[in-house]
């Protein structure tokens, strides 16, 4: 079986291993929700190495999330540590790097954090 050209080797071959492991399991919904849960426990970021401030932003990220429902904006990121947008851009890059949140391109309000971050 060949791999399709938009799906990394690396992810290919998890689900293959992942398909293997849970052959019965035959509600597709069952199997996306295991699949999720597995990749979450993976994906447990770690504080360390995170500078003060962006233990910070992402603090605040997360109780924005807890108290509105939505992620805050990049402006009011800004707007909370008196700095500049583009200073918020190179938080947000960071905290991705570091596997503490994602986001879903060309989308507002799209933060989201990752595992138990």
């Amino acid at each position: 079986m060949s791999c399709p050209d938009h799906i990394t080797p690396e992810a290919y071959e998890w689900a293959e291993i992942f398909m293997d492991a849970h052959r019965g399991v035959e509600d597709d919904r069952e199997l996306l929700a295991l699949a999720f849960m597995e990749l979450q426990q993976k994906a447990q970021p770690s504080a360390v190495g995170l500078t003060k401030k962006q233990t910070e932003a992402l603090r605040f990220i997360k109780q924005y999330r807890s108290n509105f429902g939505v992620s805050p904006t990049y402006r009011e990121i800004a707007a909370r540590f008196d700095i500049h947008v583009s200073g918020v851009h190179d938080l947000v890059k960071d905290l991705r790097e570091r596997g503490c949140i994602t986001m879903m391109p060309g989308r507002a309000r799209s933060i989201a954090l990752v595992g138990a971050a």
